[in-house]
Formats: structure tokens, sequence, C-alpha cells
């Protein structure tokens, strides 16, 4: 395996009395040394021979120690798991043997292996798809889907972007497929902020239901459900992001409703969650305790009526607004206001 080694180290530097901090042939670590390693027996990672494989590699650590190349601790570590897996794999497992089995153990691994090969054939080809768009002048931002088949997380994401390492790659972060998950997105401050192309804020009510439904029929503004996302944009910040972010929002509710209003309230929940990242600037709202009063659309025919029946059950009148018309009708701690305005403009179900 001396072979391995001669393209990265040179005679030289192989006969110096003193150990070499090296990255080994430029892996980014043991698992993917053995995923290089594994495709030397060009077979199928399920069908791989995982005696065959651990052979190789501890060939390949012992070839390394014998030029005196110093290696990371965690190459030692895989050598050492590895020896125990090849010995579990030729002796017979002792009887009582609770851990488990080698197969248990190498189905693991491949497994593993699997996963990293998905990686670099996902980054090979988002990078040559990032080749085609930075001719265009374009960029593109991969994104997880939290429904994902394949690729569910953001840190998962971003592996495959890290992977790709192109300038016209990065990664798109989307509030709702990683609160959805219960994922802690602490992890995000890994990300360099230049890498993260654009962000989608969403909040969502806590429910117990299929995430793909959950996300097309119940996403809400920032502020309107149970996700922490003052939380979740501190960590995006940190990260030195200052590009741009959309509200990607599905919900039956704002399918329906006036486009202006629901433009309006939008804008509303992006002015208070910038609020909310500024701590002090804003009086913490008061605890809620029970409503103010509850008000009615009268019309010239139905409010005399009303009034009546008001009455009629120990409401009394306080008096009219001094700019409005309105009046309060009040009885202790209950309060209605009746509105004598001009309602032809109020859709049904809304408040005037």
């Amino acid at each position: 395996m001396s072979e391995e080694f001669e393209t990265a180290i040179s005679p030289d530097l192989a006969s110096d009395e003193q150990a070499l901090i090296v990255d080994v042939e430029g892996f980014e670590g043991p698992l993917d040394l053995l995923l290089t390693l594994a495709r030397q027996q060009k077979v199928d990672l399920a069908k791989i021979s995982m005696l065959a494989l651990a052979e190789q590699y501890l060939v390949f650590i012992e070839e390394a120690r014998r030029i005196r190349l110093e290696l990371a601790a965690d190459y030692l570590v895989m050598a050492a798991w590895l020896a125990y897996l090849k010995s579990r794999l030729l002796i017979p497992v002792a009887e009582g043997d609770l851990g488990p089995s080698a197969e248990d153990m190498a189905t693991a691994l491949a497994l593993r292996l699997q996963r990293l090969e998905a990686i670099r054939v996902a980054a090979e080809q988002l990078s040559g798809l990032a080749d085609r768009a930075a001719v265009r002048g374009l960029r593109i931002a991969y994104e997880a889907l939290a429904w994902g088949r394949h690729v569910d997380t953001f840190d998962h994401a971003w592996r495959i972007v890290a992977a790709a390492d192109h300038p016209a790659l990065g990664t798109c972060l989307d509030s709702f497929h990683i609160l959805s998950r219960g994922s802690d997105p602490a992890a995000i401050r890994s990300i360099p902020g230049e890498r993260i192309f654009f962000l989608q804020l969403a909040d969502a009510p806590r429910m117990a239901m299929d995430v793909l439904q959950w996300s097309r029929h119940y996403r809400c503004f920032p502020g309107q459900g149970d996700f922490d996302l003052a939380g979740f944009c501190r960590h995006v910040l940190a990260t030195g992001f200052a590009g741009p972010l959309s509200l990607e929002v599905f919900n039956d509710v704002f399918r329906r409703a006036d486009a202006e209003g629901t433009a309006v309230d939008a804008m509303r929940s992006l002015l208070v969650l910038e609020d909310q990242l500024r701590p002090g600037t804003v009086t913490p709202a008061p605890p809620l305790a029970g409503y103010a009063f509850a008000e009615l659309a009268v019309s010239p025919g139905s409010g005399p009526e009303i009034a009546r029946q008001l009455e009629a059950i120990g409401l009394r009148l306080v008096g009219p607004h001094r700019t409005k018309p309105v009046q309060l009708w009040s009885a202790g701690a209950a309060h209605v206001v009746l509105n004598h305005g001009d309602h032809r403009g109020v859709h049904q179900g809304r408040s005037p």
C-alpha cells in the first residue's frame, strides 16, 4: 500500500526522522477513506464484504505507521473498531453475548457508507448545476424539505453543499422545515453566512399530523404560531447572514381572505419580529384577563330592537362615543358596543 502515499509524501519527507502531521491522502476523515477503499471492490455498497474492507483499512493504517505518518485520533479509533468488527466476523459469538451482532454492526457501517456516497453523488450533480447557473449569472440555493425522501434536514443539505464547494451554490433555510422536525437550530451557526443564499420564515401551531399536510395548510405569519422564530433568526443572524428573506406561508384561511388585509398582517408580523430581535425596544404586552367588550354591528332597523334586548337582560346605556356612531352598554364587567356605522363594505364574518 506504500504507493497510496507516494503521491502525497515526497521521499525526502518520508525519510525524515520526525513524525509527519499531514492529511491522509486528502481524506476528510476515516469514513471518507473507508468509502474510497470500498470503491476499489467495485461492488454495490449494500453487498460489499465488510471483512475485506476492514482488512484493507487496517493494512492502510499499518502502512501509515510504517512510514511514521502521524494519524489523527479518529483514524485510529476507526482502526480499533474495525479490528473488533473483524474479530466478531471471524470468531463465533459466545453464548449469552447481549451486544449487537457482527452482522448488525457491518450493516450499520454499510448504511453510513451509502449515505456518504449519496452525499458525494448529490454534490457532484449540484456542482454541475451550479456551473450552468454561474454562466448565466445565477445562483442555486439547495433546501431540505421536512418530508424529503433522501435529504430531510438542514444539516444534511449543508453537508452536500459544503462537499460541492461551488461559489454559485448555497443553502436555503426554511424555519418550518427545521422547527417542525424538532431540529436544534443552534447548529445553523456552523454554516458560513455567505453560504446561506435565502431565508424563508413561517410560523405554525404545534399539531400532531402528517408534516406535509401540516406545511401545506397550517403555516402562518411569525408570532401567530408556536415556533420560536425570534430564537431561530438569532441563530441565522449569528452566521453573518445579510441576504434576502421571504414569508413562506401556505394557509387555507389566507387563501380565502382579502389579499390586502393579509399583506398588512404579514408586514405587521415582520415588524414585531424585528422588534423582538432588538431586546428592550418593546414593552412586554400585559397578560390578557378576558374580553374588554363585544361589538355588534346594527342597522337602523335592528338597532332599537337590540338595544331593548340589552336593557331587558340588565345592561344600561353608558353613552355614545364622542366621534364615532357607536354606543356603549354595560353591566358590571360586561360591556357591549353597538356599532351604528355604515356596514355596506363589511364582509360576512369580519369585524367592520
